[in-house]
């Protein structure tokens, strides 16, 4: 088998075991064919900068991108693959950087908010409403306003977001002392403040205040994990009362980091008539899908 031919099967073997771990395999064809070269392209941007000790070039876990092997191969999934063969994600001359996440909730996130640094052009925060309006999500009374609905999105339409669109989580005041103390020595905590949003509506900058001292929290990802592990830091907190029976009341919206391409809203898309192109060029920006094998 020639090098090019070696690359294209392992590509597809991959990939094959790949995006149905990552994307269910009944979602629209032109989905996962989005999704197939968005992984292709993350797959293949990795080799050599991962893993260098060890046997394989990447892992299959979420660090690299998760991998499942061959059993859990699909007939939708096999034919996405194989209609994308040899097909990656570009930003100019190089590969795109073609991060993905499961929900956006309406609107995704600049990749620079989610991972400090972060200096890829594509990925830009960009409205996923079928009917965009004039948002500023990062306006605290309209993030709020956005979170308390549901509005008309192409992740709202994939008919797979009933729990990762909106979601509430109630805490009573030990769970949430429980919770927060695991890392920060704050004691009773007694309020909760966003300091800043992106443009998503997601939450950067957290400070908690509690009754031994008040802490600054820093980072998507911290933020959700500081929590016990909530699917976006898009979200609110109210404080206990008597109309929510006096426990903390977390509102939220979307699953996942929210930058790049969202999965559902990509399923939205595919039912609404866009093929897989028109979708990845929605959520990177400037990108173009170029033929490399």
């Amino acid at each position: 088998m020639s090098p090019r031919g070696e690359r294209a099967d392992f590509g597809f073997r991959v990939l094959a075991g790949l995006v149905p771990a990552e994307m269910y395999a009944s979602a629209p064809l032109e989905a996962l064919k989005a999704q197939a070269v968005t992984a292709r392209a993350e797959l293949f941007s990795k080799v050599g900068k991962r893993h260098l000790s060890d046997p394989y070039l990447v892992c299959g876990h979420q660090h690299c991108q998760v991998y499942k092997g061959a059993g859990v191969n699909r007939k939708s999934t096999d034919k996405a693959v194989a209609q994308t063969r040899g097909q990656m994600l570009f930003k100019g001359q190089r590969l795109a950087d073609a991060r993905y996440h499961s929900t956006c909730g309406g609107h995704t996130e600049d990749g620079d908010y989610v991972w400090t640094g972060n200096e890829s052009d594509e990925l830009k925060g960009t409205t996923d409403l079928v009917k965009p309006g004039d948002l500023d999500l990062g306006k605290e009374d309209e993030a709020r306003v956005f979170i308390d609905n549901k509005p008309d999105s192409y992740c709202a339409r994939s008919g797979k977001t009933a729990r990762t669109l909106r979601w509430t989580v109630e805490l009573s005041q030990k769970e949430l002392d429980g919770r927060l103390n695991k890392k920060y020595d704050l004691g009773t905590v007694k309020s909760i403040v966003p300091l800043s949003r992106g443009v998503s509506g997601r939450i950067g900058k957290l400070k908690v205040i509690g009754s031994r001292r008040a802490v600054t929290i820093n980072g998507e990802l911290v933020i959700r994990r500081a929590f016990g592990g909530l699917k976006s830091s898009q979200f609110y907190v109210i404080a206990p009362n008597r109309a929510n029976g006096n426990k903390w009341q977390i509102r939220g919206g979307g699953f996942g980091h929210g930058a790049g391409m969202c999965q559902n809203g990509a399923a939205g898309m595919a039912l609404g008539g866009f093929d897989f192109k028109a979708i990845l060029k929605h959520y990177f920006k400037g990108v173009s899908v170029k033929q490399i094998y």
